[in-house]
């Protein structure tokens, strides 16, 4: 049991987060990744009142105690400075004689996760206790073994984080190129040029309901709004959208919703979104650029209408300024623009596979 494997456990202090004063970090729940379960330094706070038994020390491993992130598990590394940990979180002090990377892992497992599911929902509010974390049992071998099995998968969670970091300096590397190919440009020709609006209903044929995010795109409704569909029985009037075709939402375009179908199949989209196509197939790239860079999101800004909900109608999306038409430039971000894409696919290939191991072993060895 996790209990036999610690020196005891410890509830974090109850203080308030105070500017960083350079030396103290303050641990809470919401400061560990979700994803990676990596300490989360950009918003690095100080509690205002500490002692040193708050002191997180290497072997440790914090659980979130109580609400929806009960069960978080974060594993201390020294290079995430000095921190103290929260009221909200558990301290688990795993002894010398077991591997602390070997005990965290078994945190990651489909088994962990359902013991934590279980074990929170006698209540109103989920929550486990360290008694009850300390109930925990566990697969666990000899010494030699843990080390092993721990070396692995730590090498593995490394590899992630490295693809991760490229992923993340290749999508900086594409915008700063397109802001600065549109911030350098003199910008002498409306957006109208390019563009023109695409009207057609899908009146009593049936197609596909979509939605547009602010960060995937255009995705289907369904998996948008977690399996509902919000579209009404009636959708004669739903705007039909080809592949290729530009669409946006005037209410949201400034969080982000506006995209490009690249769907083979035509779709429709709710009447509130204006839909347009570019005038000619080789400004399609053009247009991406453009709408992903700072130069039209502080340019759509400036245009917005309303005094409660602002919106960007279409005649004012096609007066802001883009840069004339210039073949060079064109084919420069499509060429930019695809090595970025060919590189990305890699990256998340191997992230993919590099995550579909590590479940392998730890859902496997850990039964």
């Amino acid at each position: 049991m996790l209990g036999d494997e610690c020196d005891g456990f410890q509830y974090g202090l109850n203080s308030q987060a105070v500017e960083f004063d350079g030396v103290h970090g303050y641990l809470r729940i919401t400061d560990i990744d979700n994803e990676s379960s990596q300490f989360l330094n950009s918003g690095l706070t100080s509690p205002a009142s500490f002692d040193e038994k708050h002191l997180v020390l290497e072997g440790d491993i914090l659980f979130a105690r109580t609400g929806a992130s009960v069960g978080k598990s974060y594993l201390y590394s020294k290079q995430d400075g000095k921190l103290y940990f929260a009221g909200f979180l558990i301290r688990a002090h795993i002894n010398k004689g077991t591997n602390s990377f070997f005990v965290y892992y078994q945190t990651k497992t489909k088994r962990f996760k359902e013991w934590v599911k279980q074990m929170s929902a006698r209540s109103g509010q989920p929550g486990i206790n360290s008694k009850e974390f300390a109930s925990f049992s566990f697969f666990k071998p000899k010494r030699e073994e843990q080390e092993k099995i721990a070396s692995l998968l730590y090498a593995i969670d490394h590899r992630t984080l490295v693809q991760r970091k490229i992923i993340e300096d290749l999508e900086l590397l594409s915008k700063a190129i397109t802001d600065s190919v549109f911030s350098e440009s003199i910008c002498s020709t409306d957006l109208g040029k390019y563009i023109v609006q695409r009207t057609e209903r899908a009146g009593e044929k049936r197609f596909p309901v979509f939605s547009i995010s602010n960060e995937i795109g255009f995705l289907p409704q369904k998996t948008q709004f977690s399996g509902r569909e919000l579209a009404s029985e009636n959708v004669s009037r739903y705007k039909v959208v080809q592949k290729g075709d530009f669409a946006f939402n005037p209410a949201r375009i400034n969080v982000g919703s506006i995209s490009q179908y690249m769907g083979v199949a035509p779709v429709i989209i709710s009447p509130m979104y204006i839909v347009f196509v570019p005038k000619k197939q080789g400004y399609s790239d053009l247009l991406n650029s453009y709408f992903k860079s700072s130069f039209f999101s502080n340019s759509m800004k400036r245009k917005l209408e309303g005094s409660v909900r602002k919106c960007l109608s279409l005649k004012s999306l096609c007066s802001l300024g883009i840069p004339d038409d210039n073949e060079q430039k064109r084919s420069a971000l499509l060429a930019i623009d695809n090595l970025i894409r060919k590189q990305l696919s890699f990256e998340e290939t191997i992230f993919q596979k590099e995550i579909l191991l590590k479940g392998y072993f730890l859902n496997s060895l850990f039964i």
